[in-house]
């Protein structure tokens, strides 16, 4: 016999189960993606929007201790464009 679990457990065991796959709030790449998934959580529903305040206000502490990179360093530069070689065509006769 299969027992049903009521739909309140089932989702509070699911939003416990989002936050606790989050990024540590470590990094400046995974504080990024720490807010992406808050705020994605609290889009589908599996983060209260309190509680998403809150992590999100963790998030902006975290942020502020990190170091300040320059915008160059933090930003990826797309590789040189090399124009493509011009076909070459036998002469005909």
């Amino acid at each position: 016999m299969i027992q049903s679990i009521p739909p309140s457990t089932a989702e509070r065991c699911a939003g416990k189960a989002f936050r606790l796959a989050m990024p540590p709030l470590s990094g400046y790449r995974n504080i990024c993606d720490f807010i992406a998934c808050a705020g994605y959580g609290m889009i589908m529903g599996a983060i209260k929007n309190e509680s998403g305040t809150k992590l999100l206000y963790s998030a902006r502490v975290a942020l502020a201790t990190e170091p300040r990179e320059s915008k160059t360093q933090t930003r990826t530069e797309p590789p040189p464009i090399r124009p493509h070689p011009s076909p070459t065509f036998a002469a005909t006769p």
